[in-house]
């Protein structure tokens, strides 16, 4: 039920609904030009979000004051003011308008270490920025954001285990039980209530007073409204609906301008766009999740998108991760890859694709 008018208005549309399948093409098509070169598109992502870590921790830490600045270039405040639950002024959060988007982008941009891993050795910067993005969603606070990292690192266990790297999946394996042992350590040492609701039996959420659990307390409110709404139009969602009807206080244009936080993928899909939101989103996963077949194949990105699908996964359960450009770009990027199979050469230096009877196929 959104009536725009005027050339701007169908561009910032298109803009909102188009952006990260732009990136999609550009992969695409640059792969079928001589000398594109994979590594270097995945390195220059891997900046940008090296970048935003610093920009997010030097917001979070305050260094120099800069966090009031920071706030004002992005227009956090304003943006934040409309929502439910916004982030606090120590949770690190830019580019992004809200930590939680913040944690989620790394998360979806970490697998790319993976698919640098299978392109060329690891320098110096790669371990930087895997470090960067651990500890930039660590001081985003983004409880999702942590389960999300967590479940990638469980992705990248079983990657290992498929191509019988046995000794790599057991160092993985050993790693990702020392940091979650670490976290846990933290989280009691320093009695952060933010993350004890993580580990601990409190039943309902709702039951939990504190200022730091009011967001996961607004979401499952608003599930059960939602659910009750939406199953008033079951095939095609509220969205239509508000348009067939015209009744704009129906309409769910995003998860924050909707009462009470819809921020379960799942849910918001059929609150939105109903049966066929759902099977839309089902076969996006679907596609993502069915390149872990390839893993052991000489195809460099198929492992990286498995791993990549697992963390939306985990993450659409407090998330609106399909509706959101700074996770689907990397989503994009990394599929459009996994489309033209980009294949490792002998000398595990470079990169090529399959020859173009198997891309026909």
């Amino acid at each position: 039920m959104t009536r725009d008018t005027g050339l701007l208005n169908y561009v910032e549309w298109a803009n909102i609904v188009l952006n990260a399948y732009i990136y999609f093409l550009v992969v695409r098509e640059g792969l079928t030009r001589r000398g594109f070169r994979p590594d270097i598109v995945v390195r220059w992502m891997l900046a940008t979000l090296c970048l935003a870590c610093l920009v997010a921790i030097a917001q979070a830490r305050d260094f120099g004051g800069v966090r009031a600045h920071i706030d004002a270039f992005y227009h956090q405040a304003e943006i934040e003011g409309h929502m439910e639950g916004p982030s606090m002024p120590w949770q690190a959060r830019a580019p992004a308008t809200h930590a939680n988007s913040l944690a989620i982008m790394l998360v979806c941009g970490f697998p790319l270490l993976l698919a640098i891993s299978d392109l060329k050795r690891f320098r110096w910067f790669d371990w930087l920025v895997g470090t960067l993005m651990i500890v930039t969603i660590f001081m985003s606070f983004s409880r999702i954001g942590i389960i999300s990292l967590a479940a990638v690192g469980l992705g990248i266990v079983i990657v290992l285990t498929i191509r019988k790297d046995y000794l790599k999946a057991a160092t993985a394996t050993i790693s990702l039980a020392a940091l979650v042992l670490l976290f846990v350590s933290i989280v009691y040492a320093f009695d952060i209530n933010r993350f004890k609701v993580l580990m601990e039996n409190t039943g309902s959420v709702s039951n939990v007073r504190s200022d730091q659990t009011i967001g996961w307390k607004l979401r499952e409110e608003s599930l059960n409204r939602s659910i009750a709404l939406a199953e008033r139009y079951p095939v095609l969602g509220l969205n239509a609906a508000s348009g067939a009807l015209n009744q704009q206080d129906m309409i769910v244009k995003n998860a924050y301008t909707y009462q009470g936080l819809l921020l379960n993928v799942y849910a918001y899909s059929f609150v939105s766009y109903g049966l066929l939101g759902v099977a839309f989103m089902l076969a996006l996963f679907l596609l993502i999740l069915s390149q872990v077949r390839k893993v052991r194949q000489n195809q460099v990105f198929a492992a990286t998108a498995f791993v990549l699908g697992i963390g939306l996964l985990v993450a659409g359960i407090a998330e609106n991760v399909l509706f959101f450009d700074g996770a689907m770009i990397t989503v994009n990027i990394v599929m459009a890859f996994c489309v033209m199979r980009v294949s490792r050469t002998a000398s595990n230096s470079e990169t090529a694709l399959e020859p173009a009877s198997s891309l026909a196929a």
